[in-house]
């Protein structure tokens, strides 16, 4: 179970990678597999509050083999107040098709799998 607190450090470490980019956009792709619940709303939205969004965010992709409404709520939530483009997919195979389709330009060969995988 993520904690309040634990989402706001999140998005402060996406924002220091985002800024610490040279690239005109960073996407996202993130594994919630593991993920079992989401927090209350009210914390949802202290959390996205508490974060500095950064003009530089591109796509925000989440894994989910197995559907979750509850979370897929708190991302759409999320997505609204932040004004962020999220998405999400049962697979990695269908997040990254989806991602060469908005941004032909990633350079997909430098893309670290095992990070992906949870190696």
């Amino acid at each position: 179970h993520t904690s309040t607190e634990e989402l706001i450090q999140s998005f402060a470490e996406t924002y220091d990678l985002v800024e610490s980019s040279p690239r005109a956009l960073v996407h996202s792709i993130v594994d919630l597999s593991g993920l079992s619940e989401s927090l209350k709303p009210f914390d949802t939205i202290k959390a996205v509050r508490a974060a500095k969004s950064h003009e530089r965010v591109g796509w925000n992709l989440a894994i989910m083999p197995t559907k979750s409404m509850p979370i897929e709520l708190a991302i759409k939530m999320t997505s609204s107040i932040i004004k962020s483009r999220n998405r999400v997919f049962s697979t990695v195979d269908e997040a990254r098709t989806f991602l060469q389709e908005m941004d032909p330009t990633v350079h997909w060969e430098n893309m670290n799998y095992d990070v992906l995988a949870g190696k």
